[in-house]
């Protein structure tokens, strides 16, 4: 077995990968202090497993990775595969070539190939036990290796002559198989109090295993007398359900009927809801009405009260009148005969303003009659209407106009007293035309033309 390569990649100063090839026979690297020469033994101490970074002339061992320089930048990771040939009969493998590959990580992680297959470290160090090849070997000597072992104490002596000789792989066999036995003995001993520990728990679980066996055959009874009770039940549920089935029939077919039912009476409310609305209309249509009459039946009743108003005023200019005529008919003596027709005129006015009168109040009940009967509308129209009158002994006819109200709705009511007293005026107006003033009046104004108003309506 020789070594035949070295392939390194980050670690320390090979930045770049470099591979070096070795050929049977003494191999030499010749160079100048600082070219990395240790560098090649470091790669492969660390290479066949070792651990302390010291060793390695580093700190921590992270410290073996690129760290960088001006043209090159630090890398991730440090890998170093070593080969070996011709090796079947030393390591005891079946191939002629190993190759044993061991990569870190910045982050502390380390990897271990065994060719390119993972590995653990330990693999590795079993691997070249007893070859001569490892890190506290003497296949490796580097500065100070040789007088430190010359001046080493006699067991570290030791520890080289059992590895030249072959025997340090069966002390580690030795040292696993006492660690296996003194674990196994610790086994042992814990299965002993095990045991002890059991057999106070046999009484128990003796006692434990009747009591369950007892409870396993009442399960068997109690599941047995469950299944029996289940199928009475089921039957009963079985005549429950055909019942409820057929009352649930029942039920649905007078569902339907009520539901039908329910649809005729919602068509019937619908109707029902119309009429009303249309009931509704008519009786805002009437309150509408029912307004508007007896807003009209207020004016009307204002009217009628203002016309008696002035039927009173009308009846005082009348007594007035009658006065000033007594008076006429004491002084005028020569003018009695037509005094005596200005009376007769005058009672026939009086008579119109009793007819007068009397319609009004003949209006007035038929007014309150058709209101009661047609909820309240009521109105009628008045038209003045002017009579012709002849005026007895005089030489001629004078034409005067005697108003007849025809009283309704539009119609005052208190002017019928001032109708009466303008027409005894005009009586007078006629006379006086006729045979001229009477003599002591000579001269005198007061019998002008009369003047026809009405303090209501002024342009009457």
């Amino acid at each position: 077995m020789y070594l035949k390569a070295v392939e390194m990649i980050g670690f320390k100063s090979f930045a770049e990968r470099t591979k070096m090839t070795f050929e049977p026979g003494m191999m030499a690297i010749v160079g100048p202090n600082g070219c990395g020469k240790s560098n090649v033994s470091d790669a492969i101490r660390w290479v066949l497993g070792e651990q302390s970074p010291k060793a390695l002339r580093g700190g921590t061992m992270t410290d073996v990775i690129f760290n960088g320089t001006d043209q090159a930048k630090p890398l991730a990771m440090a890998e170093v595969s070593l080969t070996l040939t011709d090796c079947e009969a030393v390591l005891g493998v079946e191939y002629n070539e190993v190759t044993v590959t061991r990569r870190v990580f910045r982050s502390g992680e380390g990897q271990y190939f065994i060719n390119k297959t993972p590995c653990r470290l330990k693999d590795i160090q079993r691997l070249f036990m007893d070859t001569g090849l490892g890190t506290d070997s003497y296949s490796v000597m580097e500065q100070g290796r040789i007088d430190q072992i010359l001046s080493s104490r006699p067991d570290d002596r030791r520890e080289v002559f059992e590895e030249a000789s072959g025997i340090s792989k069966y002390k580690a066999d030795k040292r696993e198989a006492l660690r296996k036995l003194e674990h196994t003995e610790a086994n042992l001993l814990r299965l002993s109090d095990i045991i002890k520990e059991v057999k106070r728990q046999i009484i128990s679980l003796q006692r434990q295993v009747g009591k369950a066996r007892r409870y396993k055959n009442l399960q068997e009874q109690l599941r047995a007398s469950d299944v029996w009770l289940a199928k009475g039940r089921l039957s009963e549920l079985d005549l429950a359900l055909a019942t409820l089935e057929k009352e649930l029939g029942q039920h649905q077919a007078t569902e339907d009927g009520l539901r039908q039912k329910v649809e005729g009476a919602e068509a019937a409310a619908g109707a029902l809801r119309a009429n009303m609305a249309a009931v509704e209309g008519r009786i805002a249509a009437a309150l509408d009405a029912s307004s508007e009459a007896s807003g009209a039946l207020a004016r009307t009743q204002e009217l009628i009260r203002v016309n008696g108003e002035r039927a009173q005023e009308l009846e005082t200019l009348s007594q007035r009148d009658s006065r000033e005529s007594a008076s006429a008919s004491a002084s005028l003596a020569s003018h009695q005969a037509e005094l005596d027709v200005l009376k007769k005129d005058l009672i026939a006015a009086t008579d119109a303003h009793e007819t007068a009168r009397l319609e009004l109040t003949k209006r007035q009940a038929a007014l309150t009659a058709h209101d009661q009967h047609f909820g309240g509308r009521a109105g009628a129209v008045g038209v003045p209407r002017y009579d012709r009158v002849n005026l007895p002994g005089s030489s001629r006819d004078a034409v005067a106009r005697q108003p007849i109200a025809l009283l309704g709705r539009c119609a005052a009511d208190g002017q019928q007293q001032s109708y009466t007293t303008q027409s005894a005026h005009c009586a007078s107006y006629a006379a006086e035309k006729a045979h001229g003033p009477p003599e002591h009046l000579t001269g005198c104004r007061h019998l002008s033309p009369p003047k026809l108003t009405n303090r209501w309506n002024p342009n009457w």
